[in-house]
């Protein structure tokens, strides 16, 4: 049997993107994205997601965020995996802020969030120790009703303790164990000035 030249298609491009993306090999995954747009082959949203994931596994926000635009302008539907990828590696590259434009142009684009995307954005707070923002986010979650994990509660409360907000740090641990929907209106942070 005689083997012929097959052009790659989107599929397998995107197949071969997915497989870097698995071995840790972002650099060749957006090489073969590079080559692909290249030789004018359309990536799908899975190509997107995929290159996408693998920019966030290095922290490579730039990157991340230039696909997701990208992506966007190529009238692909945007999905909550990658937003959460796009997220992540803005989180991971240090560059907080654009994490947060990133986690805004998520819920106006009405993608919804999931347990992930409230697991890395509160864990940011907690780094920045940002309390409030974490309480805020947490409170955002269970309006939400998107189902909460012992990480988002280990960030929010370890953004409270950060600041020395114990009561705050007792009532989180006490919705932990409780998962009591009333107790989440306690948490709203105090107003310095209630006059």
């Amino acid at each position: 049997m005689m083997l012929t030249s097959v052009e790659p298609d989107t599929i397998t491009f995107s197949t071969t993107i997915s497989a870097c993306d698995r071995r840790g090999e972002w650099e060749v995954a957006l090489q073969l994205f590079s080559t692909m747009v290249h030789v004018k082959v359309a990536p799908n949203a899975f190509t997107f997601s995929a290159v996408i994931s693998s920019c966030e596994k290095r922290g490579e926000w730039h990157k991340a965020l230039h696909l997701l635009v990208l992506m966007a302008q190529s009238k692909l539907e945007l999905d909550t995996m990658t937003f959460c990828a796009a997220i992540s590696a803005c989180v991971k590259g240090s560059k907080r802020q654009s994490a947060w434009q990133c986690f805004n142009l998520m819920a106006q684009s009405k993608v919804e969030s999931n347990t992930i995307t409230f697991d890395i954005v509160i864990s940011a707070c907690r780094e920045e120790g940002k309390w409030e923002q974490a309480l805020h986010l947490f409170n955002v979650m269970v309006r939400n009703e998107v189902d909460s994990n012992s990480i988002i509660f280990d960030a929010a409360i370890g953004a409270c303790e950060k600041a020395g907000e114990w009561e705050k740090v007792s009532q989180l641990f006490n919705a932990m164990t409780w998962t009591a929907p009333r107790l989440i209106s306690e948490l709203r942070p105090a107003r310095a000035n209630n006059t």
